[in-house]
């Protein structure tokens, strides 16, 4: 019994035994585990501590950003404000500005306009001017005339008074010699002879000194009409020199006219010669119908030609000459124009309409227009209907034209730039112009059809 006691007592001593190694394995497992947690927690703690230090620091940095920004958003405020206001105040500037413009402008509107009618008063001055001078000069003219003949009517009265007192003295002395030859028989009637003989002298003198008076006055009178002349002839001259003036002002103006045209045209015929060149490359790169081809060169041709001829006028027109030049750039322009047409035609077609009537080949077709263009490119213009009087008229500038219309007609227009008076910094431009249709394959004919502008 007590054996069996003793074991179960130990059997469970062990067990308690077991259990107590087994708590304490657990224990120092449990106390391994809160250890690591520890040293887990206090690693993390640390962490946590960096991170709060990190965010800290990032924290017064932002703020010192913030501070920063909330301090450049003032003065961006005030320079914003700053900004409006000198915006504000360069606006009213503006429209100041645009106020001073608009009335100096007008002012200009009126200075010019005020200027144009001192030119018609200046021009119109000059004119009653020029008129008065030449009455003035007429009327000094007949007053000269006039004191030639009473200065030689004084003469022939001063002549005729010297030869009455020669005469007087002549058959005084006849009368003295006489009376000296017969003394003793007319002594009382010699002394009668010689009283009426100086009575007569002394009539004479007076006579001729009121002849010398009139004389001198004829002459003083004929001296201030020859003075009056003189004035007459200076101020004549001075009107023939501002004449010649103005003549050449207007021949400037009328060169600068043509000049100007000129070099106008010769910018266009210099541009159509480069793009018809360039054109023929391109049909040729193209391998185009031969005569095509053919056609595209007759353009360039007068093209070229037309910018040759207008490079020799501008320079003949820089020097104020005329040349014949106008006339064969004109014509070549003509003549390129009509074979532009005709080289878009259809030249691979061997046959073409001829007027509703049957058809004719290509090559005598364009035989045909250009014969037909190149004589209407020399018909002179007609009378020009509607064209302002010549008196009113400073230049006139003439162009031809002529183009193909259709397939069988070209049309001729003849066009006048009239250049009117007055012309004081630009002449006022009037076109008229007057156009005829012309059948190809038949005579030039009057003109059928009339357009002015």
């Amino acid at each position: 019994m007590t054996f069996e006691k003793a074991t179960k007592v130990r059997d469970e001593a062990k067990v308690q035994y077991n259990k107590h190694v087994a708590s304490l394995e657990a224990s120092e497992k449990l106390a391994d585990k809160l250890q690591g947690e520890k040293e887990h927690f206090e690693a993390e703690t640390e962490r946590l501590t960096n991170e709060k230090r990190e965010l800290d620091i990032k924290s017064e940095d932002q703020d010192k950003k913030t501070k920063e920004a909330l301090t450049t958003v003032e003065e961006e405020k005030a320079n914003v404000a700053k900004f409006t206001k000198e915006t504000e105040e360069f606006h009213a500037k503006r429209l100041n500005l645009e106020q001073l413009t608009k009335e100096a402008h007008e002012a200009t509107v009126k200075a010019n306009e005020e200027h144009d009618k001192q030119v018609q008063l200046k021009e119109t001055m000059l004119k009653q001017y020029a008129e008065l001078m030449k009455k003035d000069l007429e009327e000094a003219t007949e007053k000269v005339e006039d004191e030639e003949e009473k200065t030689e009517e004084a003469n022939d009265a001063r002549t005729n008074s010297e030869r009455r007192t020669v005469e007087s003295l002549k058959k005084a002395a006849e009368e003295k010699a006489r009376k000296e030859s017969v003394v003793e028989e007319h002594e009382l009637t010699r002394e009668e002879a010689a009283k009426v003989a100086n009575k007569k002298i002394k009539a004479h003198e007076v006579v001729e000194e009121e002849e010398n008076e009139a004389a001198k006055e004829h002459i003083v009178g004929t001296l201030k009409a020859s003075k009056a002349t003189e004035v007459a002839k200076t101020t004549k001259q001075q009107i023939v020199e501002a004449a010649k003036l103005a003549a050449e002002n207007s021949a400037k103006l009328i060169c600068n006219i043509r000049l100007a045209a000129a070099m106008k045209r010769h910018m266009f015929d210099s541009e159509m010669c480069d793009r018809s060149k360039k054109f023929l490359n391109k049909l040729t790169d193209e391998e185009a119908n031969p005569k095509r081809l053919e056609s595209e060169k007759e353009v360039v041709k007068f093209w070229c030609t037309a910018r040759n001829a207008r490079r020799e006028q501008v320079k003949f027109a820089k020097e104020c000459k005329s040349s014949k030049f106008k006339a064969i750039a004109m014509h070549n322009e003509n003549m390129a124009n009509v074979a532009t047409l005709a080289a878009w035609g259809s030249p691979a077609q061997k046959k073409i309409p001829k007027n509703g009537k049957g058809t004719i080949r290509y090559k005598t077709w364009y035989a045909n227009v250009m014969k037909l263009a190149s004589s209407l490119s020399h018909t002179p213009c007609g009378a020009m209907p509607g064209a302002p009087a010549s008196k009113d008229v400073e230049h006139t500038r003439h162009h031809r034209s002529v183009k193909l219309t259709g397939h069988n007609t070209l049309v001729l227009t003849h066009t006048n730039y009239y250049y009117t008076k007055p012309c004081t910094d630009k002449c006022n431009v009037v076109k008229r112009s007057i156009s005829s249709e012309h059948k190809v394959g038949e005579p030039a004919a009057p003109a059928a059809v009339q357009t002015i502008e």
